[in-house]
């Protein structure tokens, strides 16, 4: 049968009920509860993934990162020996009983600065790429102390001033050779 006030299916427009002002701070509420109960378990299970222990860097890493820096640059030969003299004082200052930490520090600021110069100089800009480095270095924690090294043929402990003095003698003796056959 055919409703004259309403067609077929088609109903008065009600206005949506407005909940109480009760209702209201309850759902709030309940929805503040909810999301520092999440909150709570994402801060939960990030602190388990964040925690971690700081290893100590070796005074050997830092020096043998630096010198693949002066490598990986393509540095002249004069800058090359000019910054290595400053890292053989870090060797020999990092082998003694005590080592003065301010004397490690300061040669590596110079001879990170040297670098910096010749990469300024090359790029035609002002670098402080190899000093930032550095200083993020310091700001870890790290064993001043040289750490014995082995020899992997012989399995004999070697200082590393004396890893350092066979690998010169041998770029002397190759570099010799190399004059004696011109």
């Amino acid at each position: 049968m055919y409703n004259g006030l309403y067609p077929v299916n088609i109903k008065p427009y009600t206005p949506p009920v407005r909940k109480k002002q009760q209702d209201i701070l309850k759902d709030s509420e309940n929805f503040r509860q909810n999301t520092q109960e999440a909150d709570n378990q994402d801060l939960s299970s990030s602190k388990k993934s964040r925690q971690y222990t700081p290893e100590k860097v070796t005074i050997n890493k830092v020096l043998n990162d630096f010198s693949n820096t002066i490598k990986a640059i393509g540095a002249p030969q004069e800058t090359q020996e000019e910054v290595q003299k400053y890292l053989n004082l870090i060797e020999i200052q990092s082998n003694k009983e005590i080592p003065s930490k301010t004397i490690i520090k300061s040669n590596l600021k110079n001879a990170a600065y040297i670098l910096d110069e010749y990469i300024s100089t090359a790029l035609n800009k002002p670098s402080k790429v190899v000093i930032d480095w550095v200083n993020a270095v310091l700001l870890q924690d790290i064993s001043y102390k040289s750490k014995v090294s082995t020899n992997e043929e012989t399995k004999e402990p070697q200082e590393p001033s004396q890893i350092h003095q066979k690998q010169t003698e041998t770029t002397v003796n190759q570099s010799s050779e190399k004059i004696q056959t011109e």
